[in-house]
């Protein structure tokens, strides 16, 4: 009986692990995303270039209960150093990109191209220099020194959040740049320790001055 088990049991824990790694290699693509312009896929990696486009862009509704949460993604830069200059000479603009959140609590109040939302959070620019207006963590990716890592946390008030990602064709030369967005990930920040240790002794303070006045007399009146 126990040679049967095992003959059952190994073979079934062989398929498990195979089917688990196989699934775990698959790669979503842009399935569940919105986007527009030069966006595609490269092995996992999703990428948003200015071929034939003025503007491209890429997000996707995550439904999410009111909290706060932590974002993170990798990133590559290869946006062009070349700048568009006017024949005034006084400006040069170069390729950007652009991070960001949306919030709404209805997919319907959502329209990029009409900057319609309920409430907007940027998370960084970035040119070929590098990236700027950073409201969170840059740091080197473990992908390699080409890539950096974006970390930050934040607080939804509402029930979707998109995660938004644009590139602007700044100089006007078409497919010169290019940014790879890879391993996106929304999750929620638990609630820390000390936070339910202190609710719990102002529980138990509560819960003796209740017991304390249960068991004094009431206090006589004055003569």
């Amino acid at each position: 009986m126990r040679k049967i088990s095992l003959m059952i049991f190994i073979p079934a824990l062989l398929g498990y692990l195979l089917l688990g790694t196989s699934i775990a290699c698959v790669c979503p693509g842009l399935n569940g995303w919105h986007y527009r312009g030069n966006v595609y896929t490269s092995g996992c990696d999703k990428v948003l270039g200015d071929d034939n486009a003025d503007w491209s862009y890429l997000y996707k509704f995550d439904p999410e209960p009111r909290g706060q949460y932590r974002i993170s993604f990798d990133f590559k830069n290869e946006l062009s150093p070349t700048p568009y200059r006017p024949d005034s000479g006084d400006f040069a603009f170069l390729d950007t990109f652009y991070a960001s959140l949306y919030f709404v609590n209805s997919c319907s109040r959502f329209d990029l191209e009409n900057c319609s939302c309920d409430y907007s959070l940027p998370l960084f620019d970035l040119d070929s220099r590098g990236p700027f207006n950073s409201h969170g963590n840059i740091s080197q990716s473990s992908r390699g020194e080409d890539w950096l890592h974006f970390d930050m946390v934040f607080t939804s008030y509402f029930y979707k959040i998109v995660p938004t990602f644009e590139l602007f064709d700044m100089n006007t030369i078409n497919g010169d740049s290019k940014v790879f967005i890879s391993d996106l990930s929304i999750s929620p920040v638990p609630i820390p320790a000390s936070f339910f240790l202190l609710a719990g002794g102002l529980m138990g303070l509560l819960l003796l001055r209740s017991k304390r006045a249960k068991i004094l007399p009431p206090a006589s009146p004055n003569p």
